[in-house]
């Protein structure tokens, strides 16, 4: 399929903010466990059911959380702190106590995920760790949206956290120590790769942010070491290795990973990462999956200058191994524009969130797969819409607007509230 439209990731908030509201109420013992369950799982099949409507050809799940998504990684990989597992019987009040700490236990630290306004839950990894895999979300995913949109599993890529970004979260400085952890992890990859293919399922995506930036001889074999360990688990797999915030430094190096396809992003690369496709062409054997939409803003995309990129890209890259994305998940914007009726119509005509963005993609893969001309209009309507805000005497005023808008969806993307467990 020429440009191929997929997602890495898609806001979990609800059109309606459902998912806070949801948390809240368990959280204050207005609702039940099963009220919560039902709740976030009705709104994660919406979730599914709006990318595929919105003309996503390739769906992320596993993206969803009940809180953090480096938290499921712990707790389905058999890592969380003793300290909970000895206080708390209950799975669910385990994890939120490594979330939020509960009486008497103090829950665990967070950090910025990768320079954003996101904070993630640090992974608590040691020497004596054995990690197993205690639950395969991300196979119970892909096989709850293929039921539950009569949809093959095949249309559905769970999105995983990779071995090497996963132990960097933990921020753990000994290079020793470093790749033993990733080498104690590889089973338990390995056993969730072998599982996913047996299901059926055809692409995973494979997060590694932290390979936008320098690697040192050392990391770098020890990447080479764990995506031939990975391909080796994966049999029937095809592997999306995919990055993103900013130029990856040694991506011709990297690019020759034994993987199916590789990610990059293409808005905030300064122009590294094209300039890395271009300067050794992209392999024969991998899908690019290029990141040409901006993930973590508000605003609409200049699609004429995005075309420009694609019509690069497609001088090195046929286009039935072209792929089109966010440049990261849509975690980080909210839902849609369509709750904004309040604000000014020319600030509605400046932004873009998450439904918004992916229309933006799909007009950019009917000009691959129709030509330049079956956008033309699109463009046209881009620059114009870009020209009136850029003049605009008022676009100060709905900037803040708008910036409050966003905010808002930060405070919420990270609750912290004050709950209590009961064991």
């Amino acid at each position: 399929m020429q440009g191929m439209i997929t997602n890495l990731g898609y806001p979990r908030m609800g059109d309606h903010c459902e998912w806070k509201k949801t948390l809240e109420g368990y959280w204050a013992s207005e609702i039940t466990q099963a009220q919560l369950m039902h709740t976030m799982n009705e709104l994660r099949i919406a979730n599914w059911r709006k990318q595929s409507e919105l003309g996503i050809e390739l769906i992320p799940v596993g993206d969803f959380s009940l809180y953090d998504h480096v938290l499921d990684h712990s707790f389905a990989f058999g890592l969380a702190p003793q300290r909970f597992e000895q206080q708390f019987a209950d799975p669910l009040a385990r994890y939120f106590a490594a979330a939020q700490g509960a009486s008497g236990v103090s829950p665990s630290q967070t950090s910025a995920w990768f320079g954003t306004n996101y904070h993630y839950v640090m992974p608590e990894l040691n020497i004596g760790m054995e990690p197993k895999l205690i639950r395969n979300y991300w196979l119970e995913q892909a096989q709850e949206a293929a039921s539950a949109l009569g949809l093959p599993i095949g249309q559905f890529k769970p999105v995983i956290i990779g071995p090497f970004t996963y132990v960097t979260l933990a921020q753990v400085k000994d290079d020793e120590q470093f790749a033993s952890y990733v080498g104690k992890l590889l089973p338990v990859y390995g056993q969730l790769l072998a599982d996913l293919a047996a299901a059926g399922v055809t692409w995973v995506q494979i997060d590694e942010p932290a390979f936008a930036q320098e690697l040192s001889k050392t990391e770098l074999k020890l990447v080479e070491e764990t995506y031939e360990a990975l391909r080796r688990h994966a049999a029937g797999l095809k592997l999306m290795l995919q990055t993103y915030f900013g130029a990856v430094p040694q991506a011709q190096h990297l690019m020759e990973l034994p993987v199916d396809g590789f990610g990059f992003d293409f808005v905030h690369d300064q122009g590294m990462n094209i300039a890395a496709v271009a300067a050794s062409g992209f392999p024969e054997d991998k899908l690019l999956c290029a990141g040409i939409i901006d993930g973590r803003n508000i605003w609409r995309t200049d699609l004429s200058a995005a075309w420009r990129t694609l019509s690069i890209l497609l001088d090195y890259v046929p286009a039935n191994r072209l792929a089109l994305s966010p440049s990261c998940s849509l975690l980080h914007v909210p839902v849609s524009l369509k709750h904004e009726a309040k604000q000014p119509q020319l600030a509605r005509l400046a932004a873009a969130f998450a439904d918004e963005k992916l229309q933006e993609l799909a007009t950019l893969a009917r000009g691959i797969r129709q030509g330049r001309k079956a956008i033309a209009l699109d463009l046209a309507d881009s620059d114009i819409a870009l020209h009136a805000c850029a003049v605009s005497p008022q676009r100060n005023l709905f900037t803040e607007g708008l910036d409050d808008v966003l905010k808002q969806h930060q405070a919420f993307v990270k609750p912290s509230f004050s709950f209590s467990i009961a064991n």
